[in-house]
């Protein structure tokens, strides 16, 4: 995937992410189309529009992973865990999938370790295992994990189009 599909990645997140909700049991609290105000303290998160949210998506998502050079796929995965882990954590759990040092900073080194291997699979691992250890596995891990399996899905799918 490149920049010219960030649409198809961010639709794709958008449907699992839906509308405005404000559980107290969600760590992430009041959120609208996945952006949180924990994440965005500023923002009006009830008013926020889809369009504000796409691009929030993608300037404090997408471009910092540098989605856009990341192989077919493995962009994807690494959006998506973005948006439900962080920046930070999503650039090391690449990092640690893809073999090189952790230190969540997606330089050429991670560049080139990510495009010489398939870490897609072992990706989708650290992610669940991360997903595992969180105190609110128990009541938020099965929606986690099936879109974390829909997102792996997808993205094997794209590997494969190449």
């Amino acid at each position: 995937m490149s920049s010219t599909n960030f649409n198809g990645a961010v639709d794709l997140i958008l449907a699992h992410e839906g509308g405005y909700s404000n559980d107290p049991a969600d760590p992430g609290g009041e959120t609208n189309y996945g952006i949180s105000k924990r994440a965005f303290p500023g923002i009006d998160i009830k008013k926020l529009t889809r369009l504000q949210a796409i691009e929030l998506y993608r300037e404090h998502y997408w471009q910092p992973l540098k989605c856009d050079q990341l192989p077919s796929g493995t962009d994807l995965m690494a959006f998506d865990a973005a948006v439900q882990h962080g920046v930070p954590t999503a650039a090391k759990l690449l990092q640690q999938a893809a073999g090189v040092v952790a230190d969540g900073h997606i330089g050429p080194i991670t560049m080139a370790a990510v495009t010489k291997q398939g870490t897609c699979r072992e990706f989708a691992a650290r992610r669940m295992e991360l997903y595992a250890s969180l105190n609110h596995f128990k009541r938020f891990g099965g929606g986690w994990s099936r879109r974390l399996m829909t997102i792996f899905e997808r993205a094997i799918a794209l590997r494969s189009q190449l």
